[in-house]
């Protein structure tokens, strides 16, 4: 097994330094054009990549909470996305340190929550969501770790606790996350419904991230216990929170549009001007209405090869969600996309798969003696 994992990384040779220092040119080149629009670039890629990774801690703590057995034997892979969150960290901290002057209240003196939003507030909260995140995952791959070598009943239960303890903390930490750095760029608007859709873009993201890397994996030599019926619960999932992302979607729009509120609707006439407009219908078509087509057949998410597709839609679909969620306050009335912007989000692509291949190498492919790892390999579906 261990023979499969060096050969499956051995044989994806990509230049990822190259990349991730290509990446820190294009910012400072295009911080050097237009400070602003290099900043919301940023806060766009690293908010693409950190919602991955707390993606792949959110599934494990699932998988662990409720005692779910199919999905171990390719549990490496949802930790090891989680790797990605220290580079994640540092890159808001840059975002806070240089490039504030993105945050359109820091000019406003006049909001009724000025209290809440100011940089000092912020950074620490941000300080402490990263803090939680890190260590409580940490827990969780420790715990993992350790049934390498032991398969103690007492392992599954702690991890048990600590993933409920995760999921949480997780609920209320994002949910304040979001705000600050997603919705929080229009202050005058709000939304109850937002931290959820934002989660619900983290989740299909993320699930199509990890399908993608499962299936990449197995076609280098390893993970050859994971089969077509994990594939397809893996799809089935994937299917699942695709309409849930839609569902809220279509909420939160049909909610403002019905009201009619000029304090709420401000949000979407921001997105139905020219330019926008396009990229913000097209967003339902890309995360949902072909992936619906593409999955909705039970034979579909067996297929390895409709299955990549489908994965890899979602996941330029979560990238356009959160460049319509993002932009319009940042760039004005017309979006803009270049290459610089594609160079970073190219370079922080990099520094992900780069983190993942590290963690991922760092232990063995399935944990050895987790007590459900002989269930997951013979796993049949249902």
């Amino acid at each position: 097994m261990m023979e499969s994992k060096t050969r499956g990384l051995s044989e994806i040779r990509l230049p990822l330094k190259e990349a991730v220092v290509v990446g820190a040119i294009a910012l400072l080149a295009d911080w050097r054009l237009n400070p602003h629009r290099a900043w919301a670039g940023l806060l766009w890629a690293n908010f693409f990549f950190v919602s991955l990774a707390l993606a792949g801690a959110v599934f494990v703590a699932i998988q662990n909470t409720s005692s779910s057995g199919w999905s171990v034997a390719f549990r490496r892979v949802p930790e090891a996305m989680t790797a990605y969150l220290p580079v994640g960290g540092a890159v808001f901290a840059l975002l806070l340190l240089a490039g504030r002057g993105i945050f359109p209240w820091a000019s406003m003196t006049d909001l009724p929550n000025a209290a809440y939003l100011n940089f000092w507030f912020l950074a620490a909260r941000t300080a402490v969501f990263f803090g939680a995140w890190l260590w409580l995952i940490g827990k969780l791959k420790a715990i993992s770790r350790r049934q390498d070598e032991s398969s103690d009943p007492a392992l599954v239960e702690g991890r048990m606790a600590w993933s409920a303890l995760f999921l949480v903390v997780f609920a209320g930490t994002f949910t304040l996350f979001s705000i600050d750095w997603l919705m929080a760029l229009e202050p005058r608007w709000t939304s109850t419904i937002y931290p959820w859709y934002a989660f619900g873009g983290l989740f299909e993201g993320g699930l199509a991230a990890l399908i993608l890397i499962v299936l990449r994996l197995r076609s280098r030599g390893a993970y050859a216990g994971v089969n077509d019926h994990h594939l397809h619960d893996l799809g089935k999932y994937l299917f699942a929170f695709s309409v849930f992302w839609a569902y809220l979607w279509f909420s939160q729009y049909l909610l403002i549009w019905y009201s009619n509120l000029p304090e709420e609707t401000v949000h979407y006439l921001a997105r139905m001007q020219p330019g926008w407009r396009e990229l913000f219908w097209l967003n339902p078509v890309v995360n949902l209405a072909v992936p619906f087509a593409i999955l909705l057949p039970a034979a579909r998410k067996k297929r390895r090869a409709t299955l990549a597709a489908a994965c890899a839609l979602l996941l330029a679909g979560h990238a356009l969600d959160l460049y319509v969620l993002i932009m319009p306050p940042l760039l004005g009335s017309r979006p803009v996309l270049d290459i610089l912007q594609l160079l970073v989000f190219a370079g922080l692509a990099a520094a992900f798969v780069l983190t993942f291949q590290r963690a991922w190498a760092a232990a063995p492919e399935t944990p050895r003696r987790d007590p459900y790892l002989e269930e997951s390999l013979h796993f049949e579906g249902v």
